[in-house]
């Protein structure tokens, strides 16, 4: 369980510095053991942190998002004492991390080194933001400032001597995949929820499967984040490692929440095309009935958290290399005191990756699925002072150095068929498919 101090004063000492035209994603490849990555490439923001100058972690509990506040009131000003130069641009952050999907699931091996939650704060971040790169090192108050002021100072220091450029791998050998998921069981887990579907106890549901990859090489992480980010820019790639040797990967087109003081955003989801050159979407298909029904779940869940709220009048088209979503933009502002962990409490899982109503939806997955999700389409990504950015991790598979298991879903609605769904999944696979092939490294 979590243990937290709020007394008053400095937590930490930090000290950001210009880091030249270093890439993060090259730090993490030069530096080697980052504990966590987060790009969008799009919008030119992106993260590499190594160490730990602080960590929290958190077992199944009856209130899992707690930590969240505790992690924002951390975060607020006093609790860092910044060196230098105090106008400095600040990190995202500085807090990274993320939970399980269900936190009263017990895990299984799976998925050792992935407690419910894992919250970090970096000993050094290297970040980029605006075509500018910076290094950002922190240290525990506790040290005393003269002492911690001495470590920040020499932990950017010794990054900037190394200064990694643009880094290179020269031997591009392809090695051997294998690839295997049980079809047999999706199609008896599908036609169950279809039939709870006809019976009326649900009217959709987002059901998982996992596909195990054996390489004949170790993976090459760098690589593998290098290939999400060239295919798919328009997601956000993220990477978290355990604490037993897996990383759990992955680029995901889908945010849960973003929040700036009383402000808001969000997105609906949901809704595949497997063929990018097939006729639009329309209203009349089963995917935006699916669609519409995770709009109303979200509205239904931040009504009660927001003075107004603003969702786009009909969808926008999503398209990534291997299929398409449908895309309705959220947006509210907040009422005043609505803290962090409410906010996600209400909206996950949404009905993009649980279904409707919740809760049967979750009873049916937890007693019907037959697959621990562990972060798999959990809530990951970073929190501040009364600002964060949360991801839905799907699109993801946790890797150990030639194993990978990825994860993908597909929602169930009256219409659908196994086939369908299958097809739908397979296509989902395909783009870290490809990334994980193409980062089977030689050591």
């Amino acid at each position: 369980m979590i243990q937290s101090s709020f007394a008053e004063g400095p937590a930490w000492v930090a000290m950001t510095s210009p880091a030249a035209d270093v890439m993060p994603l090259d730090a993490y490849a030069a530096l080697g053991d980052a504990a966590v990555f987060w790009e969008k490439p799009l919008s030119g923001e992106s993260l590499a942190g190594f160490g730990a100058a602080d960590c929290r972690e958190v077992s199944r509990t009856g209130q899992p998002f707690q930590i969240i506040d505790e992690l924002a009131e951390l975060s607020c000003p006093g609790r860092i004492t910044w060196l230098a130069n105090s106008g400095a641009p600040r990190p995202p952050g500085p807090w990274f991390g993320g939970f399980a999907f269900d936190q009263h699931r017990r895990s299984t091996a799976r998925w050792s080194g992935f407690p419910a939650a894992k919250w970090i704060l970096p000993e050094l971040l290297i970040w980029r933001r605006g075509g500018s790169s910076f290094a950002t090192a922190f240290c525990s108050a506790s040290r005393g400032l003269r002492e911690a002021d001495a470590v920040v100072r020499n932990r950017v220091a010794a990054f900037q001597k190394k200064l990694p450029r643009r880094f290179q791998r020269e031997d591009n050998r392809r090695g051997r995949l294998a690839a295997t998921s049980d079809r047999s069981a999706w199609d008896r887990l599908i036609h169950a929820a279809l039939r709870s579907i006809d019976e009326g106890s649900i009217t959709k549901v987002v059901l998982a499967r996992s596909i195990a990859v054996e390489s004949d090489r170790p993976f090459d992480l760098p690589r593998i984040l290098a290939w999400l980010r060239r295919s798919v820019p328009g997601c956000t790639v993220f990477s978290m490692r355990g604490n037993e040797g897996a990383t759990f990967l992955g680029a995901t087109p889908e945010t849960l929440c973003r929040v700036d003081g009383r402000l808001l955003e969000t997105e609906a989801i949901a809704g595949s095309a497997p063929e990018p050159g097939e006729p639009p979407l329309t209203p009349t298909d089963k995917e935006a009935r699916e669609h519409r029904a995770v709009i109303d779940g979200i509205e239904q869940a931040l009504q009660p958290l927001c003075e107004r709220l603003q969702i786009d009048a009909s969808p926008g088209v999503m398209g990534l290399p291997h299929l398409r979503h449908l895309r309705t933009e959220i947006r509210g502002r907040l009422r005043a005191d609505v803290a962090l962990s409410k906010i996600v409490a209400a909206l996950h899982p949404t009905p993009a990756v649980g279904g409707a109503p919740r809760d049967r939806a979750l009873r049916f997955i937890a007693e019907r699925e037959n697959l621990d999700r562990g972060w798999y389409a959990g809530p990951i990504g970073w929190i501040g002072d009364g600002a964060a950015e949360l991801a839905v991790a799907i699109r993801s598979a946790i890797i150990r150095p030639s194993e990978a298991n990825l994860f993908v879903g597909a929602g169930v609605v009256a219409g659908s068929t196994a086939e369908g769904e299958w097809l739908e999944t397979e296509a989902k696979s395909l783009t870290l498919l490809e990334a994980i092939g193409g980062g089977i490294g030689v050591r």
